[in-house]
């Protein structure tokens, strides 16, 4: 909710979060360019470690179907490019510091977002 755009995949596993900022609108290679730019900040970052995962188009069809009219945009690329997080903290049972590292990536990505989409 604190980050427009932000779309989860479904199914996701219990400490595994992927995901793609997608505005209302935008084509799957606009989505592709955004997360490769998103991507690119957050290995330059010392503060989060991130990696991806490409979903072709052949083998999740349905998947990137459902993203797309989610945010009511166009599949023209064979693959949506997904963030792949793995949040891997023995502190996440701590409310404080679960919210805290939330916080935390939620402030960085929509700094980021602000400088990059606006």
């Amino acid at each position: 909710e604190r980050v427009d755009g932000i779309r989860f995949m479904p199914g996701s596993d219990t400490n595994i979060l992927c995901f793609v900022v997608a505005p209302n609108g935008n084509t799957v290679s606009q989505v592709n360019r955004l997360t490769e730019s998103i991507l690119q900040h957050l290995a330059d970052s010392p503060n989060f470690a991130v990696s991806h995962t490409s979903l072709s188009l052949d083998n999740y069809t349905k998947l990137i179907g459902t993203g797309v009219s989610e945010w009511q945009g166009e599949t023209d690329d064979e693959h949506l490019l997904v963030i792949r997080m793995v949040i891997m903290s023995p502190y996440l049972r701590d409310t404080e510091t679960y919210e805290a590292l939330t916080d935390e990536f939620i402030v960085e990505l929509n700094a980021y977002l602000e400088t990059e989409v606006h």
